[in-house]
């Protein structure tokens, strides 16, 4: 059984109804919930859902459409913040870091190899995660 989950840190918006608009056009297997909470008197966004939205259609298109996902978060993504968004799966842990004009992608399998490598004195130890 593949067991995939997607969730977000918590981050601002320039405009609420948009976000909204952008996480009912996600179409997954499951829900795709929202999360709200404020901190120091702003209100911060956040959403997850069991599913990976690596493969997901955006606007009833039967075509897959991951960076059109990032595109539409990325106008609505303040200057000075950012949307963290981990995906657990199969694979391990990946992480998609994007700003208003960048975005970056790592595997958390990469730290996890340099962590054992040095913690075991072994710089070619192979760790094999990957599955």
């Amino acid at each position: 059984m593949n067991c995939m989950i997607t969730r977000t840190n918590y981050f601002s918006v320039t405009s609420e109804a948009r976000f909204r608009e952008i996480i009912e056009s996600i179409d997954t297997k499951h829900p795709v919930k929202v999360f709200m909470e404020k901190f120091d008197g702003v209100m911060k966004f956040g959403f997850g859902c069991y599913d990976t939205l690596c493969n997901i259609p955006v606007n009833d298109s039967d075509s897959f459409d991951f960076y059109g996902l990032i595109d539409a978060l990325q106008e609505i993504i303040p200057d000075g913040d950012a949307i963290v968004m981990i995906e657990e799966t199969q694979n391990g842990c990946e992480y998609t870091v994007i700003t208003h004009d960048d975005v970056q992608f790592i595997g958390m399998w990469q730290p996890a190899a340099m962590l054992a490598r040095e913690m075991l004195k072994d710089p070619t130890y192979n760790l094999k995660i990957r599955y």
